[in-house]
């Protein structure tokens, strides 16, 4: 079963991205706490035959799930811990890593090991620049004292993406398919759609 691996800042358009790798052949997500809560939380309403709404006993109109519950999982799922230290610490664990540098004859190991193989890494980094330039201006309003503008400068500092980039770029050269920005996720969707030369992952 193909997975994919989420965690994304951004999350516009992540709900019909996940949708669409769904239907073109990966059989699960595996994403961060907050991305995997975005996708859960996605609702479209129960039509009945006739294409209305169905209502439920208090006339308000009955929801389910666009993505089914197994399709997603969290981070929390596969590791068994849950985010700590203020969610510094979420996806910086052995079973995600391991699952985006394995080597293709590293298979039998992840198998012994019970890590999952990720076909697919979706990441991208916080607005740090946007931050920093906000924060500067509230330094240089008075609004904020430098110790402070440090510190909230410092907490957008992303750890986690650009360790999973990394960890993804290396792990490219097995098939992994490895997006980095919001604009190249509908390029994945598509080459998985018209089953396209491999060289797609080169160019997202």
């Amino acid at each position: 079963m193909k997975t994919a691996l989420i965690a994304v800042a951004n999350k516009d358009g992540i709900r019909e991205f996940a949708q669409g790798l769904l239907a073109a052949g990966f059989g699960q997500i595996v994403a961060s706490d907050g991305t995997a809560r975005h996708l859960k939380s996605w609702t479209e309403p129960v039509l009945d035959d006739n294409g209305e709404p169905v209502m439920d006993d208090e006339g308000r109109p009955r929801e389910r799930a666009v993505l089914r519950a197994d399709q997603v999982l969290t981070v929390q799922d596969m590791t068994g811990l849950p985010p700590a230290l203020d969610h510094r610490v979420v996806t910086l664990h052995h079973k995600i890593h391991g699952g985006i540098l394995a080597r293709r004859d590293h298979l039998d190991e992840l198998r012994q090991l019970g890590w999952r193989w990720f076909d697919a890494v979706i990441v991208d980094l916080y607005p740090l620049s946007a931050k920093v330039s906000d924060v500067r201006a509230r330094w240089q309003a008075g609004e904020l004292t430098s110790l402070q503008a440090w510190r909230e400068a410092v907490e957008m500092m992303d750890i986690g993406g650009p360790t999973l980039i990394r960890g993804a770029v290396k792990g490219a050269v097995e098939g992994r398919y490895v997006v980095t920005s919001p604009d190249t996720r509908s390029i994945l969707v598509s080459h998985l759609e018209a089953g396209a030369p491999d060289d797609t992952r080169l160019r997202l």
